[in-house]
């Protein structure tokens, strides 16, 4: 089912409106959080975006798509599945040269052979699919490059942004006590994002405190509270096999975190190494270093958080990002 709320409308008694449907997966996640971000700052009168979710919704996209002028699939995993070195397509209704869609993670296709030192070309397949579409957006450099090298040709890079009005950096790095370091994710993705095997281990320090955001007991933090959870913390790490470009690292750092990441899509967008965070090899003894560090220098680590939110100011907020991803959405109308 596809569930559809209607989000923002510029109307003029003389102009026109484009409408455009973007299309998520689920209320109050990844994809919706761009979405909302995107009909926010959008300030053309005429353009007009809407919202449409594709789990626990009302409607169906295949009763609705026709309304309008350009369908904004945000993820590919919308229109096809890549199982068992196959694509299986679906929501074939949809007009191709009236479609976009987007390309946000490697997991949906390279069956987890990714890794921060290796990037699996996407299959040809896949790379054809694609091409059948008005235009393809991705939001890291590495995800555009790799797609790019593999044939993909109407593609455009639009990285991911953050609210920095919403993610305060207004409690800097605590300088005695002890050092909170956090994540947050789906547990269910634990192989990807190496919680178990990475950052658990990484973070058993003395004065060391681990605080993690996930659906899980004991862990879930309500979505409003997810601004005060970072404000909470002191250091964020990312242990990732793969990230398109983490929203939680981007969110961590417009909090005046500093981030220890490993060497994946977005975050080496971000992070410069040693100015406003660490770039690490995926093991837990270059993790608990680089913790360590950061446990015993604090100002370091306030300093770093510092860096992370006025380079986010200054490159990353959705107020700067917006701009390519509503080009991208104008230039296929």
């Amino acid at each position: 089912m596809f569930g559809f709320k209607k989000r923002q409308q510029h109307s003029s008694r003389h102009v026109s409106s484009a409408k455009v449907l973007l299309v998520a997966d689920r209320m109050n996640w990844a994809y919706d959080s761009i979405a909302k971000a995107l009909v926010k700052q959008n300030k053309d009168p005429e353009l007009e975006l809407d919202i449409a979710y594709v789990k626990d919704g009302q409607r169906r996209l295949k009763d609705i798509h026709r309304k309008y002028d350009l369908v904004f699939i945000l993820g590919w995993q919308v229109l096809g599945v890549f199982e068992n070195g196959r694509l299986k397509t679906r929501n074939n209704f949809l007009d191709p040269s009236r479609t976009v869609t987007g390309l946000h993670s490697h997991h949906s296709w390279d069956e987890r052979h990714t890794l921060p030192d290796g990037s699996v070309p996407p299959p040809k397949e896949l790379i054809e699919f694609l091409n059948r579409f008005a235009g393809v957006n991705a939001v890291s450099r590495r995800l555009y490059e790799l797609f790019m090298r593999a044939g993909l040709k109407n593609a455009a890079c639009t990285f991911n942004g953050v609210d920095t009005e919403l993610f305060l950096a207004d409690e800097p790095v605590r300088q005695e006590g002890f050092l909170k370091v956090g994540f947050s994710g789906n547990n269910k993705h634990d192989w990807r994002k190496g919680i178990t095997e990475y950052i658990e281990p990484a973070c058993d320090l003395e004065g060391v405190e681990l605080h993690l955001a996930m659906p899980k007991e004991g862990h879930h933090i309500p979505l409003d509270e997810m601004p005060s959870f970072y404000r909470g913390i002191d250091v964020y790490v990312c242990a990732s096999a793969s990230e398109g470009f983490s929203l939680s690292v981007l969110e961590a750092a417009a909090s005046g975190c500093p981030v220890i990441s490993t060497r994946v899509g977005g975050c080496e967008d971000l992070i410069i190494d040693g100015v406003n965070g660490f770039l690490v090899d995926r093991n837990v003894s270059a993790i608990r270093e680089k913790v360590k560090l950061l446990r015993d220098d604090r100002e370091l680590a306030k300093k770093m958080g510092c860096m992370n939110r006025h380079i986010v100011e200054q490159l990353w907020s959705w107020k700067m990002r917006a701009h390519a991803w509503l080009a991208f959405i104008k230039c296929h109308l």
